[in-house]
């Protein structure tokens, strides 16, 4: 029989939507939460002492197996969507065991959360939760002027237990990051760097420096073009680049890094070396 779970004053919350909001269960699955159990007889729980430890605190939402089918949804309060305010959505799943994965997916529902049909939209298609914490970001922004539900649906069968952690709504960074460094045509003394644009922007800022000196604390060399050529360089050298999108003259990502080792020298033949210095 379909169990619906409504944790903590439905009746409040039915009338109320969120902005911004944390959940990390460590007072349980509280807030505003809803649980929907349409499979075994097992559902989603606060679990206080979980395998391999929760992302920050103790607590996690968990689901554990059964030898019937999981059908169980973990639904976010209403989120009134609103760009600029908490058009993203982010939490972390994880599975107990490697030898035993379980499946989930992500939906949502622009409804209600009181009927497991009302998830409509995939956010996620259905996958196995990976051994180790692994961190989720959906994009909302699409739903502007629209208050939705979020769900994490559990689909396994058989396996052992599905984690759940640090559920966070907020608002997507003024000035992205910008992505995808990659560095290439390395020389002993040369290379390029390419990246993805984090958004709009057109103006970055990098610094080439010798790997370990670690994120710049000042400005970085203006550039506009993208990729950039690299000289100078030193042969045989460890590097690392850091980069930083430039929206406006006030507004700055943060910094992102990748690293690179030059080539070291060739020589012409005939070549000697007596190792006296």
């Amino acid at each position: 029989m379909k169990k619906i779970t409504l944790i903590l004053f439905l009746l409040f919350f039915s009338f109320n939507s969120y902005a911004q909001f944390t959940q990390g269960f460590e007072t349980g699955i509280d807030n505003g939460w809803t649980i929907i159990n349409d499979g075994d007889a097992n559902g989603w729980v606060q679990n206080t002492s979980p395998s391999g430890g929760a992302i920050e605190g103790d607590a996690v939402a968990s689901i554990s197996y059964s030898s019937s089918a999981h059908d169980d949804y973990l639904i976010t309060p209403p989120i009134a969507v609103s760009v600029g305010s908490n058009e993203l959505l982010s939490f972390y799943v994880k599975s107990r065991s490697s030898t035993f994965l379980e499946s989930y997916e992500v939906l949502l529902s622009t409804t209600d959360a009181l009927e497991a049909s009302s998830f409509t939209e995939i956010l996620q298609a259905s996958s196995d939760a990976p051994n180790s914490w692994t961190p989720l970001e959906f994009d909302l922004s699409s739903y502007a002027g629209q208050t939705v539900y979020v769900a994490v649906r559990a689909t396994g069968t058989d396996e052992w237990q599905l984690f759940v952690d640090n559920v966070i709504s907020y608002p997507a960074p003024s000035c992205p990051d910008p992505t995808d460094l990659a560095v290439s045509s390395i020389t002993a003394s040369s290379a390029s760097l390419a990246w993805t644009p984090g958004g709009t922007e057109t103006a970055w800022e990098y610094v080439v420096q010798a790997a370990g000196t670690g994120e710049p604390t000042g400005d970085g060399t203006a550039t506009t073009a993208n990729p950039i050529s690299l000289s100078g360089l030193t042969s045989g050298t460890d590097y690392e680049i850091y980069l930083r999108a430039v929206c406006d003259p006030l507004n700055s990502s943060s910094w992102v890094s990748t690293t690179f080792t030059t080539q070291c020298d060739t020589f012409t033949a005939p070549y000697s070396q007596d190792f006296e210095n």
